[in-house]
């Protein structure tokens, strides 16, 4: 450089030391005294070597101080100045430039603090080069943090959505709505799996902002909603068929050109599949908000499932236990009912009994032989003129039949036919004269009344019977 060629700065920085040598010299000259002479030469000769000795250290220091400074200046200026006559031209110069670029930086340095990070000037080099840098970096950051926090701003009105709204079905339609909103969609469905049906039911459906009442099912595999829910695996169009979505708005709209499945899974299992389509693709932050609210309404259409669930057993255990009460009441019922039987026939029973025992008195003070026979013709019933007619105790005859006292095979017979048209024909009989050959050998004659009743107790047909005993008749002879 010129100016480390000419070095005119210590020519000025010399100059005072110059006119303190001269003045030393003209002194030495103009004293008379030997000696006094010899001393001011010698201390302007040491003086001259100090200031050689001086000049040569600090001319290296200050060479260096000064290349500092030019590069300081040329960094500054945001470029290197043009060539100067002498130091502090440039000095003066440089110092100018700076100062116009501090100005700049701090102009600068406003604008980012304020948040405007658009270029300054068109300077790439320098400080000011360095601040336009920043200021893109900052813009480029910024501008994602932006979409971050739009991201989070949807995901927490989303999480407050589904927190909010208790209806499942108002919650499926809601969810749905936002989701297309969001994410500027035209077409949705949300498709949740019925394992009853082992299919896909639509639970909400939207196309062009208007809520759809459809009902749809799908089964496993069937279609490109059943392909996704059994290969647990998203998919993701961006040029859909014409025919491939049935959901248009009705007002001549143009149909969305991309599609995407997104599978709803909380953990490992597999809740539904969310349906979606629009006009453009979506960018990083929407697939995040995508996905963020995937695995939330997979975990809420979880819950109100089990929840679902939950209500419907405990319908069930309500509706088991009101019929176990009701069945529980009319089993009371019934018990309060037998106990009344119970204790109604115990007090019939006792009233039979005693009247038993009033008619066993009554028939057991008859003199006539009179006895009962069941529907098997079977001594129900004796008093003890007819035990001892027929040679029996009271007890022993009870339970036996005529086939069992009499031992003439016709007589029994006669007496079992007889015993039967009475019953059959409802219609007293009676036996004039009558012989019963015994089993202890022993021949009765008796004339027999016998008409048929109902047993009460029993609603069966029986025989009340009276027994005449008569002489024997005598054999009459011809002649």
């Amino acid at each position: 450089m010129k100016f480390f060629k000419n070095l005119n700065l210590f020519h000025y920085a010399l100059l005072p030391v110059f006119v303190l040598l001269f003045g030393l010299s003209m002194a030495a000259l103009l004293v008379d005294a030997w000696w006094i002479r010899q001393v001011i030469l010698g201390f302007t000769l040491l003086l001259l070597a100090m200031q050689f000795f001086i000049f040569v250290k600090l001319s290296g220091q200050l060479r260096q101080v000064v290349i500092a400074l030019d590069d300081f200046l040329i960094s500054a200026s945001g470029g290197r100045p043009a060539a100067y006559a002498n130091g502090f031209s440039f000095l003066q110069e440089g110092l100018k430039l700076v100062k116009e670029n501090y100005q700049g930086i701090e102009e600068k340095s406003r604008q980012l603090e304020a948040g405007n990070y658009e270029m300054l000037s068109e300077q790439t080099a320098g400080v000011a080069g360095r601040l336009n840098r920043l200021g893109e970096e900052m813009k480029v950051l910024m501008a994602g943090e932006q979409e971050r926090r739009k991201t989070a701003e949807m995901n927490a009105a989303f999480s407050r959505l589904l927190h909010e709204e208790r209806n499942s079905k108002s919650l499926n339609d809601q969810a749905l709505k936002h989701v297309l909103k969001n994410l500027t969609a035209v077409q949705g469905a949300l498709y949740q799996y019925d394992s009853e049906v082992e299919a896909l039911e639509m639970i909400a459906c939207y196309a062009y902002d208007r809520k759809k009442y459809l009902h749809k099912k799908i089964e496993v595999g069937e279609g490109m909603v059943g392909q996704a829910w059994l290969e647990q695996e998203d998919i993701y169009l961006t040029d859909i068929p014409e025919e491939f979505l049935e959901i248009t708005s009705g007002l001549g709209e143009a149909l969305p050109r991309n599609l995407i499945l997104k599978v709803l899974k909380n953990q490992e299992e597999v809740i539904g599949v969310l349906e979606l389509a629009a006009f453009q693709l979506w960018n990083a932050s929407e697939m995040e908000f995508l996905q963020y609210a995937a695995e939330q309404l997979a975990a809420v259409l979880l819950a109100n499932r089990e929840s679902d669930k939950n209500v419907r057993m405990l319908q069930e255990m309500t509706v088991l236990t009101n019929q176990m009460k009701s069945q529980e009441e009319t089993l009371q019922q019934h018990m309060e009912q037998l106990h009344d039987s119970q204790v109604e026939l115990e007090h019939s029973e006792k009233q039979t009994k005693r009247n038993n025992q009033l008619l066993q008195t009554l028939v057991a003070t008859i003199p006539l032989p009179l006895f009962v026979k069941d529907d098997n013709f079977r001594y129900a019933m004796v008093n003890d003129a007819q035990a001892a007619l027929l040679g029996f105790e009271v007890k022993d005859l009870l339970g036996l039949s005529d086939a069992d006292i009499i031992d003439d095979a016709e007589e029994k017979a006669m007496i079992f036919q007889s015993d039967q048209n009475i019953i059959e024909q409802n219609k007293e009989v009676v036996l004039d004269a009558q012989a019963i050959s015994l089993a202890n050998g022993q021949t009765k004659y008796m004339k027999t009344i016998k008409t048929p009743f109902r047993n009460e107790l029993t609603g069966k047909m029986n025989i009340l019977g009276i027994s005449i005993p008569i002489p024997k008749p005598v054999p009459q002879t011809v002649g």
